[in-house]
């Protein structure tokens, strides 16, 4: 049973570009994704450690989560919190690992810009609701 609602960062416009970052990527990195959050969402926030999940700190990323797996030769990082709901982890961006770092290098930071405009509804943006299915990830517009 899934403890977490999965929502992703959606601009005033509507581009949902989480999801538009899985569309556009190969099945086999589709398939990691699915399975990476099918795992997590039935975990208590306690357990979103290493290897598959890391609390990120320090510097633009504090208080940020990395989920974590790798695909397509590529360590897949989307970057997300606990919120804005009580029961609630929003993806705000995807990056990429490479040599210990992000890619890109201001990852974090586009991650917290994109969390406080979630944060403060009056810029439009907010959290689209996601889910994990049978035909895998999926996002939907909500109030």
């Amino acid at each position: 049973m899934a403890l977490w609602s999965v929502r992703c960062f959606c601009s005033g416009s509507g581009r949902n570009q989480v999801k538009e970052f899985y569309d556009q990527s190969d099945p086999e990195l589709q398939a990691a994704f699915d399975a990476a959050l099918e795992y997590l969402i039935e975990r208590p926030r306690s357990a979103w450690t290493r290897p598959q999940a890391a609390r990120l700190a320090g510097g633009n990323c504090e208080d940020l989560y990395e989920i974590r797996f790798r695909a397509c030769n590529k360590q897949i990082r989307p970057l997300g919190y606990f919120g804005p709901g009580g029961s609630e982890f929003t993806i705000l961006f995807c990056a990429m690992e490479k040599g210990d770092e992000f890619v890109p290098k201001d990852a974090c930071k586009q991650a917290n810009k994109r969390r406080r405009k979630v944060e403060d509804e009056a810029h439009g943006e907010h959290a689209c609701r996601c889910f994990c299915q049978n035909s895998g990830f999926d996002c939907e517009e909500t109030d």
